[in-house]
């Protein structure tokens, strides 16, 4: 193994990282120890950080003083930049003699649906054929939206314990000033918590943190609900957590 990259996690950045080798999966030596750069807590900033190219807080390159023989990497993650929460965007090795990675072509394809409603569930499943076998992937649900209404993109939990659950809602707002409120319902219906945050208005995609507060009942189903809104529409997105 000759060298590494280390992409950083824009949500949850780690500070003090430590990379490992071992030969054997068992006996493990450090080959490199350091921090890494924060990134910009607010999204609009991180265009400015990207122009500084590969080395900015988005990705750290370590390259290794001599050639280390290895067949595992233990990557340590020791502190973060945000309280409660650390993690990597990717990690990358490079040396000699590493297991080829497989060879895909990559294939773009469209068609032309027309009649399709605002706000109506489009399911699409993509479905690949050799000769000898067949692999059908997962279900994705894609919800058709308004004319410049607001979109919930993704939901991401960070971190859960028994009363703390910290959420990255990555949103939408196409324009207009956008309001994300989160409730946590439980399996009777009650409603425990609600919290309402302001978006903005950005047309581009930016990320959220949302702290969620729960009751301390052990082994409890809840449901977690986001409600995106603006003047011109609106999403809404369900999730269980346990």
């Amino acid at each position: 193994m000759q060298s590494f990259k280390i992409h950083q996690n824009l949500i949850a950045p780690a500070k003090d990282v430590e990379i490992s080798l071992s030969v054997d999966g068992e006996t493990l030596f450090s080959v490199w120890s350091g921090l890494l750069d924060d990134v910009p807590e607010d999204p609009a900033a991180w265009a400015a950080a990207v122009s500084k190219g590969e080395g900015s807080g988005f990705c750290t390159i370590v390259v290794l003083d001599t050639d280390q023989e290895a067949s595992f990497i233990r990557i340590t993650l020791k502190s973060s930049y945000r309280d409660g929460c650390i993690g990597l965007d990717t990690f990358e090795v490079f040396g000699e003699g590493l297991l080829p990675m497989p060879n895909g072509t990559s294939v773009s394809l469209s068609d032309l649906a027309t009649g399709l409603q605002p706000n109506t569930p489009i399911y699409a499943k993509l479905v690949a054929e050799c000769a000898n076998n067949t692999f059908e992937g997962d279900v994705v649900c894609v919800n058709m939206p308004a004319l410049n209404a607001p979109q919930i993109l993704q939901i991401q939990i960070l971190s859960s314990d028994k009363t703390i659950c910290r959420l990255a809602v990555r949103t939408r707002a196409a324009g207009t000033f956008a309001t994300l409120s989160v409730s946590v319902i439980e399996a009777d219906g009650t409603i425990v918590f609600e919290k309402v945050v302001e978006v903005g208005k950005w047309d581009a995609a930016r990320d959220t943190v949302v702290t969620l507060t729960l009751p301390d009942k052990f082994n409890q189903q809840r449901q977690i609900i986001c409600h995106l809104k603006n003047a011109s529409g609106q999403d809404l997105h369900l999730m269980e957590i346990t």
